[in-house]
């Protein structure tokens, strides 16, 4: 007997095994997907401190970076200062700022921020940048809801919620992750 083809059998056989494949596939990349999420976030508060300090610098304008817990959604919002000795003769129009306001993404939230000094804040937090892109010092306590096992900072964690300190050196503009209290309180003490 002459076969040309495959039985009705074979075809349902390969066709189960593409579809496990597939499965497995999407598993491993909706874990990824999280992960990835997660320093996301991260890189995006580092680079909003990094944004404001060096509009300062280049503007030579101080201002206000104020860090809003009340809303739904955490905020951050930089002011630029328009107490500014400006000299007659220069254009204005460089020097008219508006406030930007950054929102971190959901899932995440800022749950406390921590200042040099001693305060802590549960709401809204006003720190002044100078001219100079300086701070006070101040770390923010990040919340985030993690459904999987992920990679922060090359430990293997798994948990159904996961809180992680980032700790801003206001001088030098350094950041420091910790999950421990007292390292942030430690350092912002050796900082203030």
């Amino acid at each position: 007997m002459n076969r040309h083809g495959f039985t009705i059998i074979e075809l349902m056989v390969c066709m189960i095994i593409i579809g496990l494949l597939a499965g497995a596939i999407m598993l491993s990349l909706r874990g990824a997907g999280r992960r990835v999420k997660w320093k996301d976030t991260v890189d995006y508060i580092v680079r909003i401190d990094e944004q404001v300090r060096l509009f300062s610098q280049l503007h030579g304008l101080g201002g206000q970076l104020r860090l809003n817990l009340l809303s739904d959604v955490s905020e951050i919002v930089y002011i630029p200062s328009t107490h500014v000795d400006i000299p007659s003769d220069v254009n204005l129009s460089r020097f008219e700022t508006k406030k930007r306001v950054w929102e971190i993404p959901s899932p995440f939230r800022i749950e406390q921020i921590r200042i040099a000094g001693g305060e802590v804040s549960k709401t809204q937090v006003a720190l002044p940048v100078g001219p100079n892109g300086m701070t006070l010092s101040y770390a923010i306590k990040l919340k985030g809801e993690v459904k999987q096992t992920q990679d922060i900072s090359n430990d293997e964690v798994d948990r159904s919620s996961y809180n992680r300190w980032l700790i801003f050196v206001g001088s030098t503009g350094q950041v420091h992750q910790t999950d421990h209290q007292e390292e942030v309180d430690a350092i912002l003490q050796a900082t203030k």
